[in-house]
């Protein structure tokens, strides 16, 4: 049973960016980030929040983070965040 900090430390060890989980939910049992590679370049923060994300959390929110520690705008593709971590 991964904790909120393992869930966005996994993320960003498969992901390549930084993620902050902003709900206080008192959610027991949450599923391991468990996919076997990063998401597409293409998705969008919206995309991936979607596929990715709420699908396995839906009642958590997340903010995904640019390299300069700023929340990245839902229309941002991964590839682009993803540069600045490089």
């Amino acid at each position: 049973m991964p904790s909120i900090k393992n869930i966005e430390k996994d993320i960003h060890e498969l992901e390549g960016f930084e993620v902050r989980i902003t709900s206080s939910s008192t959610r027991r049992n949450l599923p391991d980030y468990d996919y076997g590679r990063a998401a597409r370049a293409a998705f969008t923060v919206a995309d991936w929040k979607r596929a990715r994300f709420e699908r396995n959390y839906p009642d958590l929110k997340i903010e995904v983070l640019r390299a300069d520690g700023k929340v990245a705008t839902n229309s941002l593709t991964l590839a682009k965040i993803r540069a600045g971590y490089d």
